[in-house]
């Protein structure tokens, strides 16, 4: 157990030495292309590289991406198919699946439900919603002290919205995070004094996907970070405000009356402005968003792809979704240097703790008074160093990271650096069994 977390905590150690250390990839790769027939090489994938198809599917090779390609065309007939509208992504195996794999917002968020049906979400993602203007949205920084009381020991971004025109209601979109054993022991232990709780569980997710090719390994990728389920209780904490969880205008008070406690501090917020169009499809995909997860089915899904950055949901979303949904392969076509660029270029406002400590919280910045009392308006200059700052800051605690020593995001959303010859070469063999394989099932239907 020890050597794993060496290895989990290793900025140098890729995600597939991870899965598979010392595994020798040129024989690998001719043992594969060396069975015959298909089935042959998907089981032998499954039996000796449970999970492959998960790490192979971020290589940024063209060969990778031209198998990804035909994987996302397959899969799309698969999910718009009548014969499949009353079926769930659980009922077809596919929760554990990467969105890397998807040809659009419809699908993505179809694949991850276990009780929406298909035909529901294609009703919701071709419906779009009234709203009758623009919005603001926050980027809310949220910082966990180290113990040893210096830097920061940890980050996680959240977003809100608030609409500029009263009838327009207000909601939330995040990404809730929980910190497993054996990290942040000692905060885990506050909250369960706290809650008078003997342990905290964490929500896993049971899918599974033919012969676990996407089988989701917790010893390469770490614990999900996600919502944590307290005992075998359906109610929920976080560490970030109970944001996620909050559906009220008013974030009065906490889903299901949750007990909580904070462990972060809003320490920085960067606000920018959006068109009514913007606001549109922002709300669109909140819909959507709302049928994957809020129904009970609690996972983070996609791990490797931008969406799933902190704060790219609320600003890559609104550029790919205000005239339609993604384009075919247009997972990659944003880098994370554009994303933070844009970002930079679009701030209207980067607030920033005069002072550090337990009183930053989420209710003294929504509250105008207050944040003028303990936060401050930095220059444009000095805004645009914050931010680039935050979101390049190795406080953005993400223990299944390949760590990057330029930008988290190159890491979390690829490889990262080049992948070695052997390994671009078994990888893309790879992906060609599984688009072969999506493909056999696809021409299967009636």
């Amino acid at each position: 157990m020890a050597d794993y977390f060496e290895r989990l905590q290793d900025e140098r150690c890729p995600i597939y030495q991870r899965a598979f250390p010392n595994t020798d990839w040129g024989a690998a790769a001719q043992e594969l292309t060396g069975l015959t027939t298909l089935a042959d090489k998907v089981n032998y994938l499954a039996n000796n590289f449970p999970g492959i198809v998960r790490i192979a599917c971020m290589g940024g090779g063209n060969d990778i991406q031209a198998q990804l390609e035909r994987t996302r065309k397959a899969f799309a007939q698969i999910l718009n198919h009548p014969h499949y509208s009353d079926k769930t992504g659980a009922d077809l195996g596919l929760t554990m699946l990467s969105p890397t794999m998807l040809d659009g917002l419809q699908s993505r968020y179809a694949v991850t439900s276990s009780s929406v049906k298909l035909g529901e979400v294609a009703a919701v993602a071709n419906t779009t919603p009234q709203v009758y203007g623009g919005a603001k949205v926050h980027f809310l920084i949220m910082m966990m002290p180290s113990r040893q009381g210096g830097d920061v020991s940890a980050m996680h971004a959240d977003t809100i919205l608030v609409p500029n025109d009263p009838r327009d209601e207000q909601y939330v979109t995040c990404t809730s995070i929980s910190y497993p054993e054996p990290f942040f022991t000692k905060e885990r232990q506050v909250l369960m004094d706290r809650l008078k709780l003997q342990n905290l569980d964490i929500a896993k997710n049971e899918g599974t996907f033919h012969n676990l090719l996407v089988h989701d390994n917790i010893g390469v990728w770490g614990p999900d970070c996600i919502t944590i389920f307290v005992g075998t209780e359906h109610f929920y904490l976080t560490s970030v405000e109970l944001l996620a969880q909050c559906r009220t205008p008013g974030l009065e008070k906490p889903y299901n009356n949750a007990p909580s406690i904070s462990l972060f501090q809003l320490r920085m917020s960067c606000s920018v402005s959006l068109t009514r169009e913007e606001h549109s499809a922002l709300k669109r995909l909140k819909h959507l968003n709302d049928l994957s997860v809020s129904r009970g089915h609690v996972m983070m899904n996609g791990r490797g792809t931008s969406e799933n950055s902190c704060f790219s949901h609320c600003f890559y979303d609104i550029a790919c979704v205000k005239d339609g949904f993604y384009p075919a392969g247009e997972v990659w076509a944003k880098t994370p240097d554009v994303l933070l660029n844009e970002l930079v270029q679009r701030a209207d406002t980067v607030y920033v703790a005069k002072e550090f400590g337990g009183h930053l919280r989420l209710g003294t910045y929504l509250d105008p008074q207050h944040r003028e009392q303990h936060y401050e308006v930095a220059s444009e200059e000095a805004g645009a160093k914050a931010i680039r700052d935050v979101f390049e800051s190795k406080a953005l605690y993400n223990i299944y990271k390949g760590g990057s020593t330029t930008s988290w995001a190159n890491k979390y959303m690829t490889h990262g650096d080049a992948l070695p010859e052997d390994v671009e070469r078994f990888f893309t063999h790879v992906m060609d069994v599984f688009a072969s394989h999506i493909e056999e099932w696809s021409n299967s239907l009636p």
